[in-house]
């Protein structure tokens, strides 16, 4: 119980005279808890019991019961815990203005009893506790409707508390405050001035943070009652002047501490400091006062200077001001608490994050609308340039330079990147300070984003001049006064092809930009009599001629005027690359030069517009997309900007040939590395071997065969391939002779991930040899006598085995959480990079052959990186190309493309489950959304033949459809998911017109198992709920519909007749949910026109013979039969329901038999009645209704298992020998049960369904079950 509530004599008196619920005791004491939601449950809940308790609520007679309460929330405000103040003052509020019974001077005598006479040593609880009683009454409402003299006394004495300790002030002060604010102008001048006066009419020596903050808000509040001249007269001088501000930056800067901070005088200083008409005191304030104390700052000064920031930003009108406050000054003061230490910054977490709060703040205010861009870039000169520390923002861990950059418009951008331009100069030293290299790289590298601002996005003659700069500093020497080193000259030309990195509008812009760059390069090469010693790094012979050959074609290409469309696409592509690959000759040139010598070779076929004379020699455009994959095989973003801009304009141009490759590239299941060659396999092997002598084996083993004639450059920037990379071409491993070549070459091409299987496997195998001892000679078809196995040896083996298989999950897991190699990190980034080419393509409106032609890698591919935790970026992009490639609607060109292949590759990705079925799994979603894909492409091909030919042709597709099928339904080991049926079934697909009768053939078939026939008519549902497909029928398909509709008929009737008939029944769960979905089906066809049978007699008889002759039904089948007698009239008044989950045993005690299926390890009994009825009749149900009611679950349960046993009284077992019984071998039982069993049948006894031996002891307690099934 809390201290306030510790007169346990008052507590019991309460009770007793005010008959109090003693839960309402323990309100009190929730009070106090640190919940904030369980503190204010229990304030709702005292107020409550008060309410209801309390009965006379005159001034003159407060009931007992509340003035119980108000003391003791009194007293509880003198506690020494904040969750206690928090919890008694909200209550305390509560009260008062729940019952205005309370009055002004009776509470006042109350906080006086409760808190008035306490001891030195409770003094500061006491005054704490009655600072907050006095602002509870203002709070509650109390203080309003008390006396003139009454509230003077309040007031009076919130003051005197204030006085008393350092820390109450801000109560008090709040207070009066909120009270000063929310006062009429009667009240004021009646009650509040008068009292007030008297403590704030001092001189400014004098005047405290509370006298200070009451002066600042009478000004603004009442200045009727009080005079700005009075306010004068007191301090000497006006309250907001030039003169004053040295008085407030004293009392509220240099003489701050950590407490006062928090004062409301803050507030209301910076909210009369803010107002438009008060600026020039802002400015006088702040940077002639402040930013001098902050001089000779400390702690105090830079909490105080942060706080009234943070509340100025926040409140001003006028942004021209935030010009003023941010000074050089204050961001020292905030990068160096920003940037200390973190043990510091967690001694001083409250000026740690005041600091995060101020630099925050301001760049909030700054990126406003109605911030000009001079405000923006005065306040980025003080950040960066002023302070001449460019790397602020990477110091303090924040970004406000860069969100004040992107909110800049274009002529801000402009002279921000010419202050940029002059630190890479080193031309503009502040303050003294000369820019470091450091520093001059940095302004590169955001001179570097500003070249692709969006504000400059059609600014492209400034962009190629911002280009020029970076390139003349980076590529050329300057004369002997340059200060451009080695080092910085490096970084500019990398920021040089950063800055080429960018998205261009459209091709057009990116061949002029490199246009004017190319030729003022050459320009800059022809004006110097010695152009090798101009460049930092010189062409080689071969660079040399590679360039000059360049400028040829690329002058042949702007000279001539293209007339073919797609002939001037492709000049614009060779365009684009012979410029770029030109600009590459300068950092890389031997890739360059290869690429370019390439490039013209592909031209040249491009302008002779001829066909290749050779077979064996390729298209360009098959070239071309391997100069793509090699320039893609770079860890290099601008290269891959480049193929992802120029590759579009290719699209047109492809082949399947040609993108062939691509698909190659990313297939697992080939046979190659598509990053390594075969000379660069040895090195590779010979590194990773001693950098991880553990891995070096399977390292070597997979960097074989590889390809590509420009990955030389590239072999250490990318990847090798990946360790799972050649799991899924265990299937296709052949005795191919070229692979014994490269046997004999010193290269092996085979599953690592398999091998290491094998490896744990053996190690398995022969651990269980050795824990199995003298057994371990037996085969695998052969098992271990127990008999022959002593206690001693059996607990040796079952130690072995128990350490061997616990080797096995080690071996298992660490091979999982193997980490991968940086070789088949590579390779998992180039091939994601490919498939962004694979992405634009099919994004374009692509040939359907092409399309056709992705489906299968990028399964492969999908399944390879499934199973490594490792490849799952790459996972999920290949599923989301999947997702966009089945989902397209328009294709450029059909040719190549028939419903043969379609209907193989069909059943090619139908048949994947054959070969692995977790794989198979794993893929089902998107297996059927290909083969859903693939029958909408069938369709597409159909329509482009008349109409005559699509009908008269056989569709392939939909056989191949009805094969799967029907595999589907009558083979156990098919994994084809039943989505894949329902997707194209809901198409609108002709198709669907010949497999509609084959799923109603299997939906009724009963040698089809019983899951499938519910799935079937799923699947029936579907069909009929196809409006596009049945509304879009012509007079033919109608017809077809018909006979669909008669066939479901038909065998419903069949269906309905045959639960009759016991041989021709299932288990009954089974059954009435399979009837349930039929008849939900006949619903569906009676609701619809179309589908509506016109003779409905023979099915409506066929139900009522069925309700008729039921013994019951569950819920969900009553229910339907309920909606379709009002359909079809027929009678269910006889229809019984059996409750969910308890038909079978219904259909037991109801005599109800049905064929059980048998299990390997149960033999099963049909039960019949003895006048041969199956379904048990009459006697069944009586013997139902004969159960005993009112008794017990366990009562019910043993008449159950008596009638169960009716039949078995001469069977005994005494014969038996009992410690046969108690210890016998499960081969002895079996044949026990055996032997019993045929006596029964020998006597011609009922047959059992099923049967638990029971034992019950004489005193007739409960039967204990033997756990053993005869």
């Amino acid at each position: 119980m809390d201290p306030a509530a510790s007169h346990m004599g008052e507590t019991k008196n309460f009770k007793s005279v005010n008959n109090v619920n003693k839960s309402i005791l323990e309100v009190f004491g929730d009070l106090s808890v640190k919940s904030d939601v369980k503190r204010n449950n229990s304030c709702i809940a005292l107020v409550q019991h008060l309410a209801d308790n309390v009965d006379d609520e005159s001034e003159e007679n407060v009931s007992k019961s509340l003035d119980y309460c108000l003391k003791r929330l009194v007293r509880g405000l003198g506690g020494t815990r904040q969750p206690q103040q928090k919890g008694y003052f909200t209550a305390l509020v509560s009260v008062l203005d729940t019952f205005p019974a309370i009055s002004g001077q009776h509470f006042i005598e109350t906080v006086v009893k409760e808190l008035g006479g306490s001891k030195d040593a409770e003094e500061k609880e006491s005054t704490m506790g009655m600072a907050l009683a006095y602002g509870a009454a203002i709070r509650g409402g109390l203080f309003a409707r008390s006396s003139t003299e009454q509230q003077k006394q309040i007031i009076s004495t919130l003051f005197k508390c204030g006085k008393k300790k350092s820390y109450i002030p801000f109560a008090s002060s709040s207070f009066l405050l909120d009270l000063i604010q929310t006062s009429d102008e009667h009240l004021l001048m009646d009650a509040v001035w008068p009292v007030l006066k008297d403590e704030v009419s001092k001189p400014w020596v004098d005047q405290s943070l509370d006298t200070l903050a009451i002066l600042l808000l009478v000004s603004n509040r009442a200045v009727n009652i009080v005079k700005s001249k009075t306010i004068q007269k007191w301090l000497g001088i006006p309250l907001l002047s030039p003169e004053s501000m040295q008085h407030f930056a004293q009392k509220l800067v240099a003489n701050s501490t950590s407490l006062t901070v928090k004062h409301p005088v803050y507030d209301e200083f910076c909210k009369s400091l803010s107002s438009p008409s008060n600026d020039n005191l802002l400015q006088s304030f702040w940077t002639v006062h402040v930013d001098n104390i902050l001089a000779s700052s400390n702690k105090n000064k830079d909490l105080a200077v942060l706080r009234i920031l943070t509340i100025l930003l926040k409140d001003m009108t006028n942004k021209q001001q935030i010009e003023v406050l941010v000074t050089p000054r204050v961001l020292d003061v905030i990068g160096r608490i920003l940037r200390a230490p973190p043990a510091e910054r967690k001694i001083f977490h409250e000026l740690h994050t005041l600091a995060r709060e101020a630099i925050t703040t301001i760049g909030t205010t700054l990126s406003t609308d109605d911030v000009t861009d001079k405000i923006r870039l005065s306040v980025l000169k003080k950040i960066l340039f002023d302070s001449g520390n460019l790397q602020y923002e990477k110091q303090t861990g924040t970004h406000i330079a860069i969100l004040l950059e992107n909110k800049l418009t274009k002529k801000g951008v402009v002279k921000l990147a010419k202050q940029f331009k002059e630190v890479v100069d080193g031309t503009s030293p502040t303050n003294g300070k000369v820019w470091t290299n450091k520093d001059r790289k940095f302004a590169a590298q955001q001179l570097t984003r500003l070249i692709g601002h969006q504000a400059c996005n059609s600014e492209i003659e400034w962009k190629v001049e911002q280009l020029l700069f970076l390139l003349h500093r980076g590529i050329f020497r300057q004369d002997s006064s340059s200060t451009i080193g080695v080092e910085l000259a490096g970084t500019l030309r990398h920021c040089f092809f950063r800055a080429l990195d960018q998205k261009f509008s459209n091709i057009d812009t990116m061949i002029g930009v490199l246009s004017q760059i190319v030729q003022h390069i050459n320009e800059q090469l022809v004006k110097q009599e010695k152009a090798t010693q101009t460049v930092r790094i010189p062409f080689s012979k071969e660079a040399s001629l590679a360039w000059r050959k360049m400028l040829k074609t690329i002058s042949q290409l702007e000279s001539k005027n293209v007339s073919n469309g797609n002939k001037e696409s492709a000049e614009r592509i060779f365009h684009v690359l012979f410029l770029f690959m030109g600009l590459q000759l300068i950092s890389d040139p031997d890739m360059a030069a290869g690429s370019l010598q390439e490039l013209h070779s592909c031209y040249d076929r491009v302008k002779s517009g001829k066909q290749d004379s050779k077979q064996e020699e390729p298209q360009w455009v098959e070239v071309t997309i391997d100069l793509f994959l090699s320039l893609l095989s770079h860890d290099s973003h601008l290269l891959r900007t480049i193929v992802g801009t120029v590759f579009p304009h290719l699209s047109k141009h492809l082949s399947v040939s040609a993108f062939y490759q691509i698909l190659e590239v990313l297939d697992p299941d080939q046979n190659e590395n598509p990053l390594t060659s075969a000379t660069d396999a040895d090195d590779s092997n010979d590194e990773s071997s001693s950098d991880d002598e553990d891995n070096s084996e399977t390292v070597t083993q997979k960097n074989v065969n590889g390809k590509g004639k420009h990955q030389e450059n590239s072999s250490e920037e990318n990847s090798d391939e990946d360790s799972d990379d050649s799991e899924s071409n265990e299937n296709d491993e052949s005795d191919d002779p070229d692979k014994e070549n490269d046997l004999d070459d010193g290269f092996e091409d085979f599953d690592d991930d398999e091998d290491m299987d094998e490896t744990i496997n053996d190690k398995l195998r022969q651990e269980v040899r050795y824990a199995l001892g003298n057994a371990a000679s037996l085969t695998d078809t052969e098992s271990v006598d127990l008999d022959d196995i002593d206690e001693e040896e059996g607990q040796r083996m079952d130690t072995a085995l128990s350490q061997a298989f616990k080797n096995l999950r080690q071996s298992r897991s660490s091979k999982k959480s193997k980490k991968q190699l940086k070789s088949e990190e590579a390779v998992t980034h180039f091939r994601n990079r490919v498939l962004d080419l694979v992405e634009i393509y099919i994004s374009r409106e692509p040939s359907m052959d092409i399309c056709l032609e992705c489906i299968t890698p990028l399964l492969s591919l999908l399944a390879f990186s499934m199973k490594d935790v490792h490849q799952k970026p790459l996972e999920m992009k290949t599923k989301s190309i999947l997702h966009k490639l089945t989902s397209l609607k328009k294709f450029s060109s059909m040719g190549g493309v028939n419903e043969q292949s379609l209907a193989e590759l069909i059943k090619s990705l139908a048949g994947k489950g054959v070969r692995s079925a977790t794989t198979f799994l794993g893929l089902a979603d998107l297996i059927s959304d290909c083969c859903t894909f693939l029958v909408r492409c069938s369709e597409f091909i159909r329509s482009q033949s008349s109409n005559q030919q699509s009908s008269a042709k056989k569709n392939l597709v939909a056989d191949v459809i009805e094969s799967l099928f029907i595999d589907f339904c009558t083979k156990r080991d098919t994994l084809l998911p039943n989505n894949m049926f329902k997707s194209v079934i809901n198409l609108q697909w002709n198709g669907c017109w010949s497999v509609a009768p084959v799923i109603v053939q299997h939906a009724f078939d009963s040698k089809v198992r019983p899951f499938r026939r519910g799935q079937a008519i799923e699947l029936l549902s579907t069909f009929f709920r196809n409006n596009h497909l049945l509304n879009s029928a012509d007079q033919k398909q109608k017809q077809a519909l018909k006979k669909i509709v008669s066939s479901v008929i038909d065998n419903t009737i069949e269906l309905l007749s045959s639960e009759n008939d016991s041989s021709a029944r299932v288990q009954p769960r089974q059954n009435h949910h399979l009837l349930a979905s039929v008849l939900k089906l006949i619903q569906q066809l009676l609701a619809r026109s179309d589908t509506k049978p016109a003779n409905t007699s023979t099915l409506s008889s066929a139900l009522d013979s069925f309700c008729q002759n039921c013994g019951g039904v569950p819920a969900e089948t009553k229910k339907v039969l309920t909606s379709l007698s009002k359909l079809l009239s027929f009678d269910i008044s006889s229809l019984r329901k059996v409750k969910k989950g308890k038909a079978e045993n219904a259909a037991v005690l109801n005599g109800d038999s049905s064929d059980e299926e048998t299990s390997d390890n149960e033999t099963v009994f049909n039960k019949q009645n003895q006048n041969g009825n199956a379904r048990g009749g009459d006697d069944g149900i009586q013997r139902k209704q004969n159960l005993p009611k009112g008794k017990n679950r366990k009562d019910k349960k043993l008449h159950r298992m008596a009638l169960m046993g009716k039949g078995l009284d001469s069977v005994t077992f005494s014969s038996v020998n009992d410690s046969l019984l108690n210890g016998r071998e499960p081969d002895d039982e079996d044949t026990l049960a055996d032997n019993s069993f045929s006596k029964i049948n020998g006597s011609k006894s009922e047959k059992m369904s099923s049967f638990k031996r029971k034992s019950v002891s004489s005193d007739s307690q409960t039967p204990k079950k033997k756990k053993k099934n005869v």
